[in-house]
This record gives C-alpha cells, structure tokens and sequence, in this order.
C-alpha cells in the first residue's frame, strides 16, 4: 500500500502549495526529528517529474529512496554517489560530496548543514 501524508505532513504540503499559489519558486521547511521531512519531500514531489533529493549521508540517500518508492510507487531511481553516478532516471538521490566534485572546478557552492 502506498503511504499517505499524516498529521504536521499535510499542514506543510498546504503551507507549500499556498507559497507556490504566491508565486514562491523555493521553500523551506523545518521540522523537529520524527516528522517525517523525507516522508514529505516525497509527498511534495508526486507532481513533479524529475526529482533530485541532495543529502550529505550515503545511508539517509538510501532511506530516502525506500521512502519515495513507498509514496510514488516506483522504482525508477538512481544513486550519484562514490562510484555510481547514475543521471538518466526521473528520480535522483545525490551526495553533496559527489556534486561538489563535479562543479568545483567552474564554481563556489556553499552548503551549510546544522545538527542538533
């Protein structure tokens, strides 16, 4: 069965569609831990047909693809990270560290990361 959004989940992909209504192209969200933000990332993402979810850690890249699997019913994903650098799928799930070598010889990114 696939999963539906529950609880602070369905409060936020309102507050995002109410953004976009305004004509916001980005978004924020922040939420405590056990939220579900992957969880509604893939909720978010149904309506979109190319997706790329960026995360600094191999182990969340892969739940984060059981978790989309389980909202959009497909297993048509790929990984870019270490040595697999997959860029045909609708679907993404990237390092930060695997990105960052591609553009660093033609740019400056800055990513900030706070952990509590």
């Amino acid at each position: 069965p696939l999963y539906e959004p529950r609880g602070a989940q369905i409060e936020a992909l309102c507050a995002l569609e109410d953004t976009r209504a305004e004509g916001a192209q980005k978004a924020l969200i922040q939420a405590a831990t056990g939220i579900g933000k992957t969880f509604l990332a893939a909720f978010d993402s149904k309506k979109y047909e190319k997706v790329l979810f960026v995360a600094h850690r191999e182990e969340i890249l892969k739940q984060a693809a059981v978790s989309f699997q389980n909202v959009r019913n497909s297993k048509d994903y790929g990984f870019f990270m270490g040595a697999e650098k997959c860029t045909d799928k609708p679907l993404i799930f990237a390092s930060v560290a695997s990105l960052a070598k591609i553009y660093m010889k033609s740019a400056i990114i800055m990513c900030r990361m706070r952990f509590h």
